[in-house]
């Protein structure tokens, strides 16, 4: 048989995300070559992956089945010109011999070969359906929002179910909309082939039951690509996503000034201990504040606020931001200090947490303007709560703010809602929780601090108990001299 040799190597780099050179099993090491009615399928496994790249239209004289080790054939038809033909054919019963031109110059080797046999089954293949580039696309795309921590291995991978694709990493979640024909929801592992984007053309995919777990078919171009699935059961990443509605503050974004932003916000002075940004949206335009103590750095920007808030505030890590608009998600919307961020575009949303305890008077004289009464009272609260019992600090005339689930006017479940307190009143709910926290850390220290003492008192006894026992070693050899010595 003849193929093109650009077409080789294609097939080849593709499957060295697959093929394991260290494989512990020989037959793992190799690739298969098989050609039935002039179509060569060459494919790779390591048992949780098989991938297969076909190559139509080939010149051959007879079908054939070569099991040929990966390394040395990739490494034989590397470099040189693509347009050259790469002629296959047996040599004897266990051998063959690839061979092409160079220069005017036949170039050949012979290669052994496995039995057919000892190749591995593949997993069955059902019907396939098709499906568009989006999901090959959105999957590469999310997959770096899911968790790197090893022992969470469910949050490793990427959530499919019928509408959408998810990843989440327990800090922020990203979700991408794209119709996906599986009758239930599967989690895909962060391979090699998934994360590089060789899928990527309109293509089709299926889902098999496996002996242990489901198994993912996809096709894509020449590409056929099998995996094991992540057993387990996604987390209910829907309760995690609160009802923009209920977001009072929101900007949106322009493509030019997402592009700028992309460039300087990177660079933008940073602060003393996180790589957090500020962003104001509100009657004076959208601006990003460095969290710097102390300085004045500031980005005009030309997004516009859409929020029903005259002025907010948000503090968050700026990669989330970038993230974003990397996403073409181009509008943002945030309630108060604690609520999650909402980064929301045609293509879907991405949610993320705040950074909390960041906001105070500083930004807002920044921006010119004073500080809203529910900032006043927010840290008044947080005063009063942190005032010691006893003291002479003024007590608040106003009830405990108590906070109970409600349901909108719109039939939305809303988080919280004041039924008791000041107006507008936004007590820090989180100054118990901190205060319980510092106590516990004291506590943990005072114990570290209790236990290195009791350490060393174990390693000083210790010395001590050996010490002991080599003095009474030392005299009892004494002893027995004198004994010897003196005949008793």
């Amino acid at each position: 048989m003849k193929i093109l040799k650009s077409k080789l190597q294609d097939a080849l780099k593709g499957l060295a995300k697959v093929v394991n050179p260290k494989a512990p099993i020989p037959v793992l090491k190799h690739a298969r070559v098989k050609a039935v009615a002039g179509r060569v399928t060459i494919t790779g496994t390591n048992l949780d992956e098989w991938l297969s790249y076909t190559i139509e239209d080939v010149e051959s004289a007879q079908d054939a089945d070569w099991l040929l080790e990966f390394v040395k054939l990739r490494e034989f038809v590397n470099g040189g010109d693509g347009k050259t033909q790469i002629t296959l054919e047996p040599a004897g019963e266990s051998a063959v011999r690839i061979s092409f031109d160079v220069a005017g110059h036949l170039v050949e080797r012979a290669f052994e070969t496995l039995a057919p046999e000892d190749w591995p089954n593949a997993p069955v293949i059902p019907e396939f359906k098709p499906v568009t580039a989006p999901l090959f696309d959105n999957i590469r795309l999310v997959l770096p929002s899911a968790s790197k921590d090893a022992s969470r291995k469910i949050l490793n991978g990427a959530f499919l179910e019928k509408d959408a694709v998810i990843a989440t990493d327990g800090k922020h979640m990203v979700k991408l909309f794209c119709e996906i024909p599986i009758e239930a929801p599967v989690i895909v592992p962060p391979t090699k082939v998934l994360t590089a984007g060789m899928l990527k053309d309109d293509g089709a995919v299926a889902v098999s039951a496996g002996e242990y777990r489901s198994v993912v078919h996809m096709a894509s171009g020449p590409w056929i690509y099998s995996f094991k699935c992540t057993d387990g059961t996604y987390p209910n990443y829907r309760q995690t996503i609160p009802d923009v509605k209920l977001l009072k503050s929101a900007v949106e974004f322009p493509p030019a000034e997402m592009q700028a932003l992309t460039k300087s916000l990177p660079v933008f002075e940073k602060g003393d201990s996180l790589d957090g940004v500020a962003m104001y949206a509100g009657t004076k335009g959208v601006k990003l504040l460095s969290t710097k103590k102390g300085s004045t750095a500031m980005l005009d920007t030309s997004a516009t606020s859409t929020g029903e808030k005259e002025h907010g505030i948000a503090v968050f890590d700026r990669k989330y931001l970038l993230k974003a608009f990397s996403l073409g998600l181009t509008r943002i919307s945030f309630d108060c200090k604690y609520s999650p961020l909402v980064a929301a575009g045609e293509k879907g949303l991405m949610v993320f947490m705040p950074i909390r305890g960041m906001i105070s008077d500083e930004y807002w004289k920044r921006i010119g303007i004073e500080t809203p009464k529910e900032e006043k009272v927010a840290m008044t609260e947080k005063t009063q709560t942190a005032a010691p019992q006893g003291s002479t600090a003024e007590k608040p005339d106003t009830e405990k703010k108590v906070v109970t689930p409600a349901t909108s006017p719109t039939g939305t479940r809303e988080t919280f809602k004041v039924v008791h307190g000041a107006a507008n009143g936004t007590a820090d709910p989180f100054d118990e929780l901190q205060k319980a926290v510092t106590e516990i850390r004291n506590a943990a220290k005072t114990l570290a601090d209790s236990m290195g003492g009791l350490q060393r008192k174990i390693a000083e006894t210790q010395r001590a108990v050996k010490q002991r026992e080599k003095d009474f070693r030392n005299t009892r050899e004494i002893l027995d001299k004198l004994k010897n010595a003196s005949g008793f």
